[in-house]
């Protein structure tokens, strides 16, 4: 179509050249299709492309504009993008169709001034026909293509269909329709309309082809089935003009179950305004346009306004949502609406035309007939403000047990002052809601209170209190033993003295508690507030409890604190024995003198590049101080002979790890530090003695002693060897790598030996 288009542009018209540029909507660009020199069309390519809009190339230029225009001469144009020097003039005309952009033709001329404005007006109009012939194939297509999509939507709605001539006739049907009526599609094309109505009956539309416009919106009527029974239907209906007569298309349902539906709540509707009226609830019914048919009586007394205001303003309830909970509420119900959720509930609270805050409980369902349609909408709102209340009361308390529960675990678990403080003191800020508090200590030996911690302050003001006993409101109060309540420090006489920053503090409301635990005075905590409080008895409690809990907190810390000392001191003991027990091994052996100490500090190392850390390192150091302890039970002929031993002296040798196992074993203190003394010798590859283990079954600590061991070893002087060299050292521990010692092992030695 496009190429003969061209063809008679340039044939009829006498020009040198006509080509069209096809637009890509996806890309937003233009590609050159076809030119009218070509006298057989070969496959299309894109020779040339321009962008919509692009200033260089005059296409997307037209594009864009949608406009003609014409070039008198190329040469005087900037963005004229040469393809051929011989072209001097050119015509570019969009083609476009209601507003949708197809393409632009473009005409040139080997002469200047070869176009004028009549032939920009006469390539338009064909332009236009160019639209339109082109929309008319592409609308043929999609025709030919839904045909097939037509007759499986024909035959699979659920409601009857009927195509009927201007007299009357049934044209077509579908099989819904047979259903519905009772006829085979073979009686159906033999009746007309007015076979379907009964004798009293009204018309099957009100208007037929030829007459008024049959209205779009379905009506209501009854019709006849082929059992002579009558029943409801819905119809609409339209003409169409199908080649050149006009026939109608009927669409019509059968709303039996629909009308049954709504006598049955119309009869119940009666039973429902009876019950609605002597509930406490708020009952209400809404129709499918979300307009108020019943609101009970009840809606008054909940919320103060009457019912009448409600049913005149459908939306009149969102607009006394809370202001903090409105936009989430209307968002959520619409969601749940616009869903048909069989049931869905919210609770939300409103503001009554008092002002009050009343909670409401709301439930919602759709209401259907059997047939599926959709009626409307039922449900009811309860005052739960009492529940609410109540719930919050309970959840207040959980909190605050929360709360006591957090202070009780850091107690327990931590070891710092500091630490227990302030997480008393953040738990103290978020349960009461206060602005700020602060802990006071008590010096025994000075009988004075200093402050120890605070939250929530904007100065320094108070970080420097110190008050003798009996001073000031919360020395009175730690002296009296008694909680000291002041709603509004404007209101006594008494001032703090403590800092002249507190004034810029703009507190207003103090409060201050004695620590007392076991009868013994801990401090004292003080709540500082920037607003006038009065607290009920609840709060006050919960105050004192928190006091509680600080000066057992503050107990705690103080027996830890001794017992740490003493676990010190005990600890300390007996690595001070452990180190003897080592230092006597080296007396009774003077050839391995300092070799527990540089064993051990290696080993330590050698662990924790292995990842071993923690408790575990403290076993490992007290295992490698003690590796040759069980050579005290060899005689000094073996442990101090100069030269090689015999068999039989090897055999006792050998021994030395039992020796330890059984000397230790016994002290439970050294039970987890029994793996060095007792499998230093063993070998990865199963060698070694004394019980022969393999591999991995070799303790990870024995392992990187044993590695350990052998290199000091032979880096020391001996009776029979001097020592060895770092680097014939290394090849040995290299060469023992899998046999003697774990790779693993001694990847990390050699890479830790680098690094020293």
């Amino acid at each position: 179509l496009i190429l003969q288009a061209l063809r008679t542009i340039v044939e009829t018209a006498g020009y040198q050249q006509a080509n069209f540029f096809q637009y890509d909507e996806d890309r937003k660009l233009f590609a050159l299709l076809e030119s009218s020199e070509q006298e057989h069309p070969a496959e299309i390519k894109e020779i040339l492309t321009f962008r919509l809009g692009e200033e260089r190339g005059l296409i997307g230029v037209v594009g864009e504009s949608r406009q003609a225009l014409i070039i008198p001469d190329t040469k005087d144009e900037p963005r004229w993008v040469p393809t051929d020097e011989t072209l001097r003039s050119a015509l570019f005309v969009p083609v476009f169709r209601e507003n949708r952009l197809l393409g632009v033709v473009s005409i040139v001329s080997a002469q200047t001034d070869a176009f004028s404005e009549e032939d920009a007006r006469n390539i338009t109009v064909l332009a236009n026909n160019l639209a339109i012939a082109i929309e008319n194939i592409q609308l043929f297509e999609r025709v030919t293509k839904s045909e097939a999509r037509y007759r499986g939507i024909f035959e699979g709605v659920q409601d009857a269909i009927f195509v009927e001539s201007p007299d009357g006739n049934i044209l077509d049907i579908n099989e819904r329709a047979c259903q519905i009526f009772g006829y085979s599609r073979e009686e159906f094309l033999t009746k007309k309309v007015s076979d379907l109505l009964p004798p009293d009956g009204e018309a099957l539309l009100p208007d037929r082809p030829g007459g008024r416009d049959i209205p779009n919106h379905p009506i209501e009527t009854v019709n006849l089935r082929a059992n002579g029974e009558k029943f409801p239907v819905e119809i609409s209906g339209r003409v169409n003009n199908v080649g050149d007569e006009d026939v109608l298309l009927v669409v019509l349902r059968d709303i039996s179950d629909r009308v049954k539906a709504q006598q049955e709540l119309q009869e119940s509707e009666t039973r429902f305004r009876l019950l609605a009226e002597f509930t406490h609830d708020w009952e209400y019914w809404i129709d499918p346009q979300g307009e108020y048919i019943y609101t009970s009586p009840s809606c008054e007394a909940i919320t103060g306004y009457s019912a009448d205001e409600f049913i005149a303003k459908p939306e009149f309830l969102f607009e006394i949502v809370h202001p903090n909970y409105q936009e989430k509420v209307i968002a959520h119900y619409h969601d749940q609406v616009n869903k048909l959720q069989p049931e869905f509930s919210m609770i939300f609270p409103i503001l009554n035309r008092d002002g009050d805050q009343i909670w409401l409980e709301h439930h919602c369902r759709p209401i259907f007939n059997q047939a599926g349609d959709f009626l409307g909408r039922r449900g009811n709102n309860r005052n739960i403000t009492a529940r609410v209340r109540a719930e919050e009361g309970v959840q207040r308390q959980l909190k605050r047990l929360a709360a006591l529960h957090t202070i009780d675990r850091a107690i327990n678990s931590s070891t710092g002052l500091e630490v227990i403080l302030n997480v008393l003191l953040r738990q103290t800020l978020e349960q009461l809601e206060v602005d700020a508090a602060d802990i006071l200590l008590y010096n025994k030996n000075l009988l004075t209170l200093s402050f120890a911690a605070g939250q929530g302050f904007q100065t320094s003001a108070l970080k420097y209190t110190r008050l003798r006993l009996g001073e000031g409101l919360a020395g009175r109060a730690v002296f009296e033993q008694k909680t000291v309540v002041i709603p509004d420090l404007a209101e006594v006489e008494e001032k703090f003295a403590r800092s002249q920053e507190f004034k810029n503090e703009k507190f207003r409301s103090y409060f201050v508690v004695p620590l007392i635990a076991k009868g013994q005075i801990k401090g004292a905590l003080e709540i500082f507030h920037r607003s006038r409080l009065n607290p009920d008895s609840e709060w006050l409690g919960f105050l004192e409890t928190l006091a509680g809990q600080a000066a057992i907190g503050l107990s705690e810390i103080e027996l830890f604190e001794g017992l740490e000392k003493a676990n010190f001191e005990i600890n300390f003991a007996y690595d001070s024995t452990l180190a003897g027990w080592a230092y006597a091994l080296e007396l009774r052996d003077r050839e391995t003198e300092g070799h527990s100490r540089r064993v051990v500090d290696l080993t330590l190392r050698l662990a924790q590049a292995m990842g071993i850390k923690g408790d575990a390192l403290v076993h490992t150091r007290r295992g490698a101080l003690l590796h040759d302890i069980g050579k005290m039970g060899l005689s000094d002929k073996i442990l101090l002979k100069p030269g090689p031993l015999t068999d039989e002296e090897w055999v006792l040798m050998k021994k030395h790890p039992v020796y330890a196992y059984k000397l230790l074993s016994p002290i439970s203190y050294l039970n987890k530090a029994l793996d060095i003394p007792y499998c230093h010798h063993e070998k990865w590859d199963g060698s070694g003695y004394p019980r022969g283990l393999k591999g991995t079954q070799i303790p990870l600590s024995a392992r990187i002693f044993a590695v350990v061991d052998v290199w000091d070893a032979l880096r020391t002087d001996r009776v029979y060897r001097k020592a060895w060299s770092k680097e014939k050292t290394l090849d040995y521990i290299r060469a023992e790598s899998g046999k003697h010692f774990d790779p693993k092992v001694v990847d990390a030695f050699l890479k830790m030996i680098e690094e020293m």
